[in-house]
């Protein structure tokens, strides 16, 4: 009867932290969702690098690179990650 009370106790604990978000409070945990990696515009000779950079760091992702899609026609786009 005493080990049963002692799981209901564990458990009525373990929801409360996670509730309460403690550990993250706490321990300094967190989880930031990062947006997925898009392509926006085409990278041209007025559309650099820097400006894709610029323009993706504007967007909240940590980088943007301008990357060559082969196709018909291949396209240089400004991607972010």
């Amino acid at each position: 009867m005493g080990s049963s009370k002692l799981s209901i106790t564990c458990v009525f604990v373990a929801m409360l932290v996670i509730s309460c978000d403690l550990l993250s409070v706490e321990m300094g945990i967190s989880v930031e969702a990062k947006p997925p990696p898009t392509c926006g515009p085409d990278c041209t000779d007025e559309f650099l690098k820097e400006d894709c950079n610029n323009y993706c760091l504007g967007l909240s992702y940590e980088t943007g690179a301008c990357i060559l899609f082969r196709g018909m026609p291949s396209q240089n786009r400004c991607c972010c990650f």
